[in-house]
């Protein structure tokens, strides 16, 4: 294996801009689909399959950003080190990154699990019976081991993900994502030895999580994108466009599939499908955008900022307050969408705040001054 290449293009304002702006509204995508799922759909389901591939869409979106902003980090590092990665760097930037809002997410859960038995009318940490539709959590769950295995983005490889926090099945494979991109970008002297083991070791690590390999031609896909750009050539808008439509089309395939088709393991591996194929057509959708043949609207940039810190809190404060109001929402519709209304402007409030602290990155550092 080759280092990769130190030529780097970094973003231009615009492009910078319209990147988050994508990035703050798929986190609203999936804010918006899971208050359909917990709050809305016990009382109105009819919508939820709808709401359901909206947030599938919108992580996809996550994971074709990330291989992006990660080759884009990548590339900067070794172009600012002589063209090579300074591997310490690299993941002091990953750590601070990650870890300060993850673990504010498992304290939040063991918070809000203390605190349920207090505020829910079953008076304890269970939801009562649905009146009409499922529920999407029977309880609110604070499982230790489960816990410890998100805290250390060890889940649905070596845990299973807390039910409270289902949205953290993605960020243990965009991890795992993250180091197996350092393994292969810092091949130098002995290294070029030991990566082969190395990457080797972390792809059968990957055989306990399926969606590790279902999942990696989508976050590749924008890790290559970044490539491309860093190398001024983005194919023509063209094939981007007829790779768009022809994705497109496949995702509606599979998207129906999914819906329609009666057992369930079938429906998830066309639900697979259906991520795959819509990763992959944003993918071409982004090639349109770095290209300059498309633009999208810069609106939702703001977001970006907590987005991250909205994506991983959101769904255990849906639980905890569809926990706190059950009684009075779940039998009308009109009310659990108020309910849900009142809710996302709340959780975006709360993401906002927490964000401003734990993902400081100069702050963060100030208090670690390990990773300086």
């Amino acid at each position: 294996m080759k280092p990769i290449s130190h030529n780097f293009r970094p973003l231009s304002e615009n492009e910078s801009k319209q990147l988050d702006s994508l990035r703050g509204f798929s986190a609203l995508a999936v804010l918006v689909g899971h208050t359909n799922q917990i709050v809305v759909a016990p009382a109105y389901d009819k919508l939820s399959p709808w709401f359901g591939l909206l947030s599938q869409s919108a992580v996809m979106v996550f994971f074709v950003m990330s291989g992006f902003l990660i080759a884009k980090s990548i590339k900067g590092n070794i172009a600012r080190h002589d063209g090579n990665l300074l591997l310490r760097k690299y993941l002091s930037d990953r750590v601070i990154r990650i870890w300060p809002p993850l673990l504010f997410s498992v304290v939040l859960m063991a918070l809000l699990y203390q605190l349920a038995p207090a505020v829910f009318p079953s008076g304890s940490n269970a939801f009562l019976p649905a009146e009409r539709n499922a529920l999407a959590r029977q309880a609110f769950i604070f499982e230790p081991t489960q816990m410890l295995g998100a805290a250390l983005a060890l889940n649905d490889f070596f845990t299973d993900t807390p039910s409270s926090n289902g949205p953290l099945w993605s960020l243990s494979i965009e991890v795992w994502y993250y180091v197996l991109a350092a393994i292969i970008a810092w091949p130098r002297g002995w290294w070029k030895i030991l990566s082969v083991p190395a990457a080797t070791a972390l792809f059968y690590v990957g055989w306990n999580n399926d969606q590790f390999y279902y999942y990696l031609p989508v976050w590749w896909a924008g890790y290559a994108l970044s490539e491309l750009h860093d190398r001024h050539w983005i194919p023509p808008a063209k094939y981007l466009r007829a790779a768009t439509a022809a994705f497109s089309v496949a995702a509606a395939a599979f998207a129906y599939k999914s819906l329609t088709v009666a057992d369930a393991r079938s429906a998830w591996h066309f639900l697979v499908l259906f991520n795959v194929t819509t990763g992959l057509c944003f993918a071409a959708i982004l090639g349109l955008l770095l290209s300059g043949a498309i633009r999208v609207p810069t609106a939702f940039a703001p977001a970006a900022a907590y987005s991250y810190t909205l994506y991983i809190v959101h769904m255990p404060l849906l639980l905890f307050a569809f926990g706190i109001f059950q009684t009075t929402i779940q039998s009308s519709t009109a009310l659990s969408i108020v309910a849900g209304v009142s809710f996302v402007p709340a959780i975006v409030w709360i993401s906002k705040a927490a964000s401003r602290i734990f993902e400081n990155r100069p702050l963060v550092r100030s208090i670690l001054p390990v990773f300086r």
